[in-house]
């Protein structure tokens, strides 16, 4: 996360088009928001075109504007996206959802920097950074040929990924505590190793926006809302079979192994007698997980700091 806050910075600082990527819940409204504010046009407009939440007649209005009488119930003249977001920056979210058709028209806006209004015959220039985000996997649409491959390139010149919540567990408490304030409030049950551990140990298919979902119910109906779904199963099949199959062994090893070693003062050699593993196991997975064996020696389970 500390190499994706400095290269957003030096995107920030740019005019160059951008492309965010990662799963849904990871916060990329957010990155754009903040590219946008540490960028030289903080002080132009952010707006903001959710793609797969207009009706697809509606599109082309939205981004490009229209002609009073251009359709039924055109009854006056208005501005699209594009040009209520000159000089500053236009956020198309969820770009995927994009039709084919409008793929075409938005790629010639993006090069030539120009549009004109449904029913109108003049052309606009347009002074807009964009910023484009979605939760696929644009490169895969472009072989599957329901996404324009000219279109792609055209949007990741800076193509960023954010990494799910479940890559970087490290992370729980400086999100719950900036969720907290951002909440405006602070929490009134303690958040001990063991309730640690409850969080640590979640799937977070929905990733920080479900976090934040999970606290604005613990602060109503107190610490039992973290036990919800704690063995992993409801909503599994929301996931891909291999997600969600690699998700719940990685929770049974993590969980396994922390009992297995906590059971034997964290010795390595005792644990991997009783589980009838090779030691090499136990140390790989201990890496992997980032299990304090140290601390297990002391009988505190836990896991260590990860930079």
């Amino acid at each position: 996360m500390r190499r994706l806050f400095e290269e957003l910075e030096r995107i920030a600082a740019s005019e160059a088009t951008v492309l965010l990527q990662g799963e849904s819940g990871t916060g990329k409204d957010v990155v754009a928001q903040e590219i946008h504010r540490h960028s030289p046009r903080r002080s132009g407009p952010f707006t903001v075109v959710d793609c797969g939440g207009i009706p697809e007649a509606l599109l082309e209005s939205e981004l490009f504007g229209h002609e009073k009488g251009a359709f039924t119930g055109a009854d006056r003249a208005r501005d699209g996206a594009f040009v209520e977001a000159d000089g500053g920056t236009l956020f198309l979210d969820e770009i995927a959802e994009l039709p084919l058709a409008m793929q075409h028209k938005l790629l010639r806006a993006l090069e030539a920097r120009t549009v004109k209004r449904v029913g109108g015959s003049q052309w606009r220039h347009v002074d807009v950074r964009v910023i484009a985000a979605t939760h696929q996997d644009l490169a895969r649409r472009c072989n599957q040929r329901s996404f324009r491959e000219d279109l792609y390139f055209r949007l990741a010149v800076l193509p960023v990924r954010l990494p799910p919540l479940r890559d970087r567990l490290e992370d729980l408490p400086l999100l719950v505590g900036a969720i907290l304030d951002e909440l405006g409030t602070t929490s009134s049950f303690a958040f001990d190793e063991g309730l640690w551990t409850v969080l640590r140990g979640r799937r977070w298919g929905g990733n920080v926006r479900e976090l934040k979902n999970l606290l604005q119910r613990a602060l109503v109906l107190g610490p039992s809302a973290f036990l919800e779904d704690i063995d992993g199963s409801a909503g599994v099949l929301e996931e891909p079979y291999k997600l969600a199959k690699a998700r719940a062994v990685d929770g049974f090893e993590r969980t396994y192994l922390t009992e297995l070693l906590a059971r034997h003062g964290g010795n390595v050699a005792k644990a991997a007698r009783a589980g009838e593993v090779d030691a090499a196991w136990i140390f790989r997975l201990v890496k992997r997980h980032g299990i304090d064996v140290a601390s297990l020696r002391h009988g505190v389970k836990g896991e260590k700091s990860r930079p």
